[in-house]
């Protein structure tokens, strides 16, 4: 049987397109799974969550890290305040499903978490009392701990209060140097503070000038927490610059 060029043409670059197909099928998973652990129903930034984050609601105090991004590997321990339980999971891993990393004891006991903003949301389901633990419950909104200060948090950070604009510029860690402009109160003063000095304790920068104090602390990866006890007569009466500041980028 004869079979025409144009007949043969397309036999041919119908193969190698199938061929093309089946080889980039799996360099597609590949880069999917690259950044992010991927799931059916929905995506989870596995190195969003590594770290260790804390939950203090009165009731309830729990501490769950996460040691590795793939696998998802954690430690959990919670207390309960009231009566004195404790639960605690070691080195256990997790799977990605709908958005969520889960762990379950494979009968009715299941811990899950994700991203949720700045903060980790976990929620407990089912009794978990035979390999968790007796009456404690690890559910609510956990809080990264912060780890204090290193190298990366050098650099400008600008305050996310609308009550004024102003910014913080750690200059350097060892000594803890930074400068602190006001250029904006909610009652018209600024503040400005040139190389100021402050004295790192338990992760925590303190600037003290006698009549008032300032604590600066990592707060997250791109941002510090600040608190002021006092009017600063160093930088300004009536000048308050508690608060949240984000790193400039």
């Amino acid at each position: 049987m004869k079979i025409s060029g144009s007949l043969l043409g397309s036999v041919v670059a119908l193969a190698l397109a199938s061929s093309l197909v089946a080889c980039a099928a799996p360099a597609a998973e590949e880069a999917a799974s690259g950044g992010q652990a991927q799931s059916a129903n929905g995506s989870f930034d596995a190195a969003a969550v590594v770290g260790t984050w804390e939950l203090s609601s009165g009731s309830t105090s729990a501490t769950l890290t996460v040691k590795s991004a793939s696998p998802i590997v954690f430690d959990l321990s919670v207390l309960a305040e009231r009566t004195g339980h404790t639960g605690d999971l070691e080195a256990v891993r997790a799977r990605i499903d709908g958005g969520w990393a889960k762990w379950s004891d494979g009968d009715d006991c299941t811990i899950a978490f994700r991203p949720s903003g700045e903060k980790l949301e976990v929620e407990q389901s089912g009794g978990c009392m035979g390999t968790f633990g007796t009456g404690v419950f690890a559910s609510g909104l956990y809080a990264k701990k912060a780890t204090g200060f290193t190298a990366a948090s050098v650099g400008k950070y600008e305050a996310t209060s609308p009550a004024y604009e102003g910014s913080i510029t750690i200059a350097s860690i060892s000594p803890f140097r930074f400068d602190l402009d006001v250029v904006k109160n909610s009652n018209g003063h600024t503040g400005q503070l040139e190389g100021a000095k402050a004295t790192v304790e338990g992760g925590k920068a303190i600037y003290s000038d006698g009549s008032c104090t300032l604590s600066i602390a990592p707060s997250g990866a791109d941002a510090i927490a600040v608190e002021q006890e006092g009017e600063c007569s160093d930088f300004g009466a009536s000048v308050f610059v508690a608060g949240t500041y984000k790193k400039a980028r």
